[in-house]
């Protein structure tokens, strides 16, 4: 992408599950942390200082990847910057503290904690247009 010379870039965030060892794979170019819920509502954003330069900027970068279980009870939530840089109709940011404070609850399913985002996320901007593109994925072992 960058031999294209297109003078842009893009954040990128893949995450490998594997179904054997329940072991996730985070790889990150640039882009926000997951945030992993652990038992008991806490929780980390795993890989974050691992995080790379997003693609495009440079030829030839290596990224690392980070590996942790993921244990029954536990989930995965990913957003882009759309979710947490959306701003409300007297120009407030909601954030990524409040996704922070969503996801921290005990015993939260991946579908209730996916929900909530999704409701307060509405609420907060109310009646005004989204300014980008917004992707959300919560997902969690049984």
């Amino acid at each position: 992408m960058s031999r294209l010379q297109l003078d842009r870039f893009v954040t990128f965030i893949m995450v490998v599950l594997d179904p054997k060892s329940h072991e996730m794979t985070v790889v990150n170019a640039g882009h926000m942390a997951p945030i992993h819920r652990m038992k008991g509502g806490k929780f980390d954003e795993p890989g974050e200082e691992l995080s790379g330069m997003p693609v495009g900027i440079m030829e030839g970068v290596e990224f690392e990847q980070h590996t942790f279980p993921l244990e029954p009870g536990e989930l995965l939530v990913l957003y882009t910057d759309g979710v947490n840089e959306c701003c409300n109709v007297v120009g407030d940011m909601y954030g990524i503290e409040k996704i922070r404070e969503l996801v921290a609850g005990p015993d939260l399913t991946p579908e209730t904690v996916g929900q909530k985002i999704v409701a307060d996320v509405k609420k907060f901007i109310s009646t005004r247009p989204a300014d980008d593109d917004m992707c959300l994925v919560v997902f969690g072992r049984d």
